[in-house]
């Protein structure tokens, strides 16, 4: 907890935060690495530029007169609508359009677009209720329900963001009668912030909380603070999770959404308050769990608007998550000052930020595909439009927010001096906190070029640091100040410093190794690669080739070249030209890449993850047995995450040391990424594995270096292992859930039945109210799987009725096989939903059930021959380890069988018709 009230009254260092009237700040315990500039006038130039003057002229300008709603709502919440309700998330639009607003006023100066924002921030201010409300819900709903708090903290934000530029007064009276609303619901009476539903979104309040307790030290706020970290341990769990360096996809309940990523920022801001370093560990290593498993090659965040572990899955690539990405990763960097994070704020710009942008200025995407086609948000996610507002949703109001953030990443400040991060053609007149004044002009054709010249011109003759991003790709970076290189070589993936006395018209030379890479894809992507030169992500788009995508041959990575070509696209309307076009050579001739940002603006179809031959074998991910596990003697299930279905072979090595110098046991040639070795590792003690990929053009070592497991008599369970045919559960339910193979993490309410041949205790009856049975699963298989049971129904109310569920969260349930009201079908829940047609089922009557996936197909059998199909995802990225028997394993709902269950299988593999024919008269495949 943040500690005593009254003790902590801090500012937080290095925000946008001027003094307030009547207001003493105090330095805050918690330490920022760099400083965000409070002061400066920023100018980009080149594609960037045109962006960014779009998006004020097409969309800033225009929003308001073509979405009336937009503040509407605000006023009207009490009275009749013309239509039932708004989206639970409405109250947020004005606060999103407010916050890129103000961004972009500071990149432009545009007299225009500020006297035009002043008029729409007096017309919020106005709505506001004479209690404090800020949203667009009726009186008897006020911050109860919906994504009301959640809209508040948008509103409050941009309204803060707001003063800070202009010293509006009025604006920040308005961001406190909205906070003084809230805690009089939720700081001091009985309810909590987690009442107010949606704890993963709603909760992102902390963020703004956080900067305003900062500002005026009320002890309110700071109560308000305390609740909701009491509070996100109930849901998500960021804070302790985080810290305990659990990853942000595998958070529980809620807590793998984007919207949770203000929430982080959140945990951030208690850092900046208390100086505690345990925020910051959670917070950072959160961030590093995204950068690592969910972060796509085009730099954006999220898979189905959520964490999902892979960034190889296929679903939609939501603008609003790379948006609160760039958001948490500015906080991040100015923590840290690590290069690499920056690096990342540059890779999400360039790519995913300019891609999610039409480069008409005029509409912006909801999911921008690393495959596929550009569809503004108003129309893929036209079920957000109400009367007034026909061209508002969460993605077209949040969107610019990716450019205008440049203004607080570009160039930041530290103790020594400035730090430039971004490259690119600008001017930057920078107010240091010393007063002293900078400016930084970049001549540049970066990034289509390496060649980067910044002059630097301080008012008079001044002595500072000026750190200089090295790109973690650059390998190979020249510098030199004045014509003069430096000695200190440029170390890829850190920040070259540069201290001197700068006079004004000193000049920085920089030179980029722009040599041409490649990201090879795993899992669904197998086959394919992103290839980069410098930030750039690479396309093929239909426009710029007489192929088209599907056609599209396959790239040579073994000797990968570009040639940047000229450009023969002129800008005129309804054509833009690209940044930049390059050929490349493939096994059928030459084609022409674009810049990712470019891709599909004229409405054709392209692709980022491109066809690749020479592919060396993917490292693999070591999953089982993990780090530090200690088992009894015996089989030992050994289970690595491939890389995709390749055409190569494992290699698994156990030995007694790290170094693999005493190797114990070598098993080649391996098709199968879990083999159960039976012998020659019983000898007690420690043993270290790591798994080798092999095929025509490599070997490659697995991520992340050796595992370590000990053999121990005395250890409390054993190791999980596999049996023939790929066997994880043998369940025969002989009167209760002890299992032949596998491991019963818990039982409860079971009694012993007569099975389907009548002899006593051989079953096992599930009352459907209390009966619950769980096994847990080493892993859950993401490709093919068998589930096989008797089961007899009772006569019961209608309902939903699992026998056998894996469900983990969701969208995220890779095996149902449930009754409801007496049909039997066979689900799978991931991203979307997919299930058989039912069967009917009699009570009372035995009947062998199946559920067979293999591939894209799930079949549902019965007595041993099959009913039902139905087009399921290929692969299944899940989280779930659990196998509920006869309910919902995590659900608190239960949706509980009646009746009796015997014999229950579950099997790593899809078994044919055969076997499971085989099953059902013999009992085995």
């Amino acid at each position: 907890m943040l500690g005593p009230l009254g003790l902590v009254v801090i500012a937080l260092a290095g925000a946008l935060y001027p003094p307030q009237p009547g207001i003493t700040e105090v330095p805050a315990k918690g330490v920022s690495t760099m400083d965000v500039i409070a002061n400066a006038h920023w100018r980009f130039g080149g594609e960037l530029g045109a962006r960014i003057e779009r998006n004020v002229t097409q969309w800033l300008l225009r929003a308001p007169d073509a979405n009336p709603g937009l503040i509407e709502m605000f006023r009207r919440r009490d009275r009749r609508l013309p239509y039932d309700t708004p989206v639970p998330w409405a109250g947020e639009f004005a606060g999103k359009y407010l916050i890129s607003g103000v961004q972009a006023l500071r990149m432009t100066d545009d007299p225009k677009l500020e006297t035009h924002l002043a008029a729409f921030v007096a017309d919020l201010v106005s709505c506001q209720a004479d209690d404090g409300y800020l949203g667009p819900w009726p009186k008897d709903e006020r911050l109860l329900g919906h994504w009301d708090l959640w809209g508040h903290y948008h509103c409050m934000l941009g309204l803060v963001m707001w003063h800070d530029h202009t010293g509006d007064a009025a604006a920040w009276k308005c961001v406190l009668r909205a906070a003084d609303c809230i805690c009089d619901i939720y700081a001091d009476g009985e309810r909590r912030p987690i009442d107010a539903g949606a704890p993963q979104i709603n909760l992102s309040v902390l963020h703004v909380f956080g900067q305003i307790y900062c500002r005026t030290g009320n002890p309110r706020y700071l109560r308000l603070i305390e609740r909701i970290e009491e509070d996100i341990a109930k849901d998500g769990d960021w804070l302790r999770l985080g810290e305990a360096g659990v990853p942000y996809y595998q958070l529980p309940g809620g807590g793998t959404r984007w919207e949770s990523l203000h929430i982080v920022q959140g945990i951030i801001e208690c850092y900046l308050i208390t100086g505690e370093e345990r925020y910051k560990k959670a917070a950072v290593s959160l961030w590093e769990s995204l950068r690592r498993f969910d972060r796509h090659p085009s730099g954006a965040f999220s898979t189905n608007e959520c964490a999902y572990g892979s960034p190889y899955a296929l679903g939609a690539i939501e603008t609003c998550c790379s948006v609160a990405w760039e958001a948490l990763t500015i906080d991040v960097l100015r923590l840290t000052g690590d290069a690499r994070v920056a690096d990342e704020l540059e890779l999400t710009t360039w790519n995913q930020v300019l891609a999610a942008q039409h480069p008409s200025g005029s509409w912006w995407t909801y999911d921008t595909p690393m495959d596929g086609v550009r569809v503004p948000s108003f129309q893929h996610i036209s079920f957000q439009y109400r009367p007034g507002t026909p061209e508002l949703n969460c993605c077209s109001v949040n969107a610019p927010r990716g450019l205008g953030m440049l203004s607080e990443w570009a160039v930041l400040e530290d103790d020594e001096g400035l730090v430039v991060n971004f490259y690119g053609p600008g001017r930057f007149d920078i107010e240091r906190k010393s007063g002293e004044r900078v400016v930084l002009t970049q001549e540049t054709a970066y990034p289509l070029s390496g060649a980067i010249s910044i002059t630097v011109q301080p008012t008079q003759a001044a002595a500072f640091t000026l750190r200089l991003r090295v790109p973690e790709w650059s390998r190979h970076t020249t510098v030199a100040v004045n014509g003069r290189p430096l000695e200190a070589v440029p170390v890829p993936g850190t920040y070259l410093a540069v201290k001197r006395t700068w006079t004004p018209g000193d000049r920085v030379e920089l030179g980029l190794d722009m040599a041409p890479r490649y990201w090879a894809g795993e899992e669904e992507r197998y086959g394919r690669a992103a290839v980069y030169t410098g930030p750039l992500l690479l396309a093929f788009d239909a426009f710029f080739n007489e192929a088209e995508t599907a056609d599209m041959p396959a790239i040579e990575v073994d000797k990968l070249g570009l040639k940047l070509l000229p450009i023969d696209v002129e800008r005129r309307p309804g054509k833009f030209p690209p940044m930049g076009l390059w050929e490349v050579t493939t096994e059928g001739g030459g084609i022409t890449l674009c810049d990712f940002a470019s891709a599909g603006a004229h409405g054709t179809d392209y692709v980022a993850w491109l066809p690749v031959a020479h592919v060396p074998a993917p490292p693999v991910s070591l999953s089982i047995p993990e780090h530090g596990t200690v088992g009894t003697p015996g089989p030992i299930l050994f289970r690595w995450r491939d890389g995709g279905p390749y055409e190569g072979t494992y290699t698994l090595l156990v030995a007694r040391d790290a170094a693999f110098k005493e190797v114990v046991l070598k098993r080649e040639s391996l098709s199968t990424s879990s083999p159960t070795v039976g012998e020659g590792l019983n000898e007690e003690g420690d043993y270290f594995w790591k798994v080798l990929t092999g095929n025509e053009n490599g070997i490659s070592e697995n991520r992340d270096g050796p595992r370590r497991f000990r053999v121990s008599g005395s250890a409390d369970r054993p190791f999980f292992a596999l049996g023939e045919h790929s066997l994880l559960l043998d369940a025969p339910l002989d009167g209760d859930g002890t299992p032949a193979l596998g491991l019963c993490s818990h039982q409860r309410g079971l009694e012993p039945a007569p099975d389907r041949n009548g002899q006593s205790g051989r079953a096992v009856a599930f009352d459907g109210a209390t009966s619950e049975l769980r096994y847990e699963l080493p892993f859950f298989p993401n490709t093919d799987y068998t589930f096989c049971a008797w089961a007899c129904p009772e006569v019961s109310p209608s309902g939903l009725q699992q026998i056998g569920s894996a469900w983990h969260t969701g969208m995220d349930d890779p095996l149902r096989v449930c009754v409801e009201d007496s049909q039997l079908t066979a689900r799978i829940e991931a991203g979307s939903f997919y299930g058989t047609e039912g069967v009917h089922l009699e009570n009372g009557v035995w009947a062998h059930i199946a559920a067979v996936k293999q591939g894209e197909t799930l079949t549902l059998f019965v007595d041993g021959k099959p009913a039902k199909k139905v087009r399921v995802p290929g692969r299944l990225n899940t989280k779930s380890t659990q196998l509920g028997i006869g309910f919902n394993p995590l659900f608190d709902g239960g949706e509980r069988f009646k009746g009796r269950l015997d014999d229950v299988v579950f099997y790593a593999e899809a078994l044919s018709p055969a076997q499971i024919a085989s099953i059902y008269t013999s009992g085995k495949p």
